[in-house]
This record gives structure tokens, sequence and C-alpha cells, in this order.
């Protein structure tokens, strides 16, 4: 299974950095900056994951890396939409194979009805690991459990969270509800 990670650009607006068009020099700031940015990767021809942001920067110092403004990570299964990820601010380290999610990091998955809440937040596109090594709040059926971070599956069908206290509703029927997950 050849894994083909694809950059496409929609409603794109591509401007070089000041001082030359054709790569940054080391420290110097980005090779290249993107309005709208798409990156997605493809596995025998079906999407794995979507990551769009609103702005980004591309940098190919040492490391090929990815800074953006409003980053979204939407996982798929069987080529549909099925969890997602948004954040303030984000990091797609190339070469690691490293997406790094940062301040106000919020998810969601559709099929497994969990909505989370941390300030960093990673996701390995080799290992399909998503982790978080800061304080996160996850809310599944009415149940909310906090820990000190916690490590899942992309499609948060297997979550475990490290030092967690959990909080029950205070009635069964609270319990029993089912709650609607909006990506």
């Amino acid at each position: 299974m050849k894994l083909i990670p694809t950059l496409l650009f929609a409603v794109f607006i591509l401007s070089a950095c000041s001082g030359g068009g054709s790569g940054a020099d080391a420290g110097e700031g980005p090779a290249q900056k993107a309005r709208e940015v798409i990156i997605s990767e493809f596995e025998m021809g079906r999407g794995n994951w979507l990551l769009t942001a609103k702005e980004a920067d591309f940098f190919q110092d040492a490391d090929s890396y990815v800074t953006m403004i409003s980053p979204h990570l939407i996982f798929k299964v069987k080529g549909v939409d099925d969890s997602s990820i948004k954040s303030h601010n984000g990091r797609y380290d190339l070469d690691a194979n490293l997406i790094t999610m940062t301040h106000k990091v919020t998810g969601a998955s559709k099929t497994q009805g969990v909505t989370f809440e941390t300030e960093k937040l990673y996701y390995d596109t080799k290992s399909k690991l998503v982790w978080a090594d800061t304080p996160v709040t996850i809310t599944r059926g009415g149940v909310t459990t906090k820990g000190q971070g916690m490590k899942a599956t992309s499609d948060f069908a297997e979550i475990e969270i490290f030092r967690q206290k959990t909080r029950l509703p205070p009635n069964i029927e609270e319990l029993k509800a089912k709650s609607e997950v909006h990506l």
C-alpha cells in the first residue's frame, strides 16, 4: 500500500517571501506563503485524511515543514468524513510525518459520539495515532472524562486517557441520552 501525500491548493494565492522568489535562506522566513490550503493523503485511490488551513507558510530549511493558521484535520473512513480536529495554529513536519495542532484544539467523531478539547495535539501520519501530552477533556454519551493526556486511533474508536478523572451525569436519563456530534 503506497501512500501518496498530495498538496492541493483550492482558491490559492501564492506569494514569494520578501527578498527572493526561489526559496528562503536559513532563518529569513518561508519559501512560500499560501491561503486556503488543502493537503491530503491518499492510499489506494481513497483519501485517508484532509488538512485545510486559512493560511500556511512553507519552509524548506534543514527539514521541510508547514506552519498553519486555523488548521482543520479531517479523517476519512472508506472515503467518508468521520472525525475532525480544529485548532488556532498548527504545523506539519513533512519529513517526520507529524501534524501538531495547538491553541484551543477541539475534535469530534461522528461514528463514536466523542468530543474533546486540549491545548496541543499530535497526529502521526504513518502510525495513524493521535495523542496529547497536555490536559484533555473528553465527552462521550453524557460522560465527561478529564486527563493529563491521551492516545487514540484516528477514528477515536480506541482512546487511552492518562491520569483520568471521570464525572457521570447526575441522573441515569442523561446518561442514556444520545448526544449528536457535529464536525
